[in-house]
């Protein structure tokens, strides 16, 4: 693949990684539903009431913001009368490649830890007498399924991202001599 198709391909997903992680934290962060629980009792779920929903709501929209970095940096270097091909930046490379593998493991872990504690209000757990919430909640738990699928969308466009940027960096660095293959 050639360099600059390459790099336009970096561009739009890290675009689409950008649309699909602050539809997560927009998700998350507008969700809010009140239903009367028990018949006299009324009660609001939000973002705060489950605290892995609080940490993916800031994972994403940091992510978001890294990713918009990200991307404007990208569009100042196509602008830009030099290139990265024609003087490239080992260190500026690494730094690129660290902070994606950052964020896609951060996104992921996070999104994950998120789906495992969503898990118990979509089917409660009898041994602790905890109720199933999303039977009371059902558009909150709906909307946090949704920004669940998007978050996990978003990571593995990270993964993909996080790969174009090790061939980057390693890209950089040319072959001293051929491999040679025994057999």
């Amino acid at each position: 693949m050639e360099y600059s198709r390459l790099v336009k391909a970096e561009a739009v997903l890290r675009f689409l990684a950008i649309v699909l992680t602050m539809a997560t934290a927009v998700l998350l962060g507008t969700n809010k539903e009140t239903e009367m629980v028990f018949g006299v009792i009324q009660e609001t779920a939000n973002v705060h009431s489950l605290q892995a929903l609080v940490v993916l709501l800031v994972t994403h929209s940091i992510a978001t913001g890294y990713l918009l970095a990200q991307l404007c940096k990208a569009c100042l270097l196509a602008r830009s009368k030099t290139s990265l091909k024609s003087r490239p930046s080992k260190g500026l490379a690494w730094i690129s490649f660290s902070m994606d593998q950052v964020m896609a493991y951060a996104t992921f872990a996070v999104t994950t830890a998120a789906t495992q504690g969503s898990y118990f209000a979509v089917s409660g757990q009898t041994q602790f007498q905890w109720m199933k919430l999303c039977n009371i909640y059902t558009r909150f738990c709906d909307k946090v399924a949704a920004a669940l699928f998007f978050g996990l969308a978003a990571s593995f466009l990270l993964a993909v991202v996080s790969c174009i940027s090790a061939y980057n960096v390693f890209r950089l660095y040319p072959c001293k001599r051929p491999i040679a293959v025994k057999g």
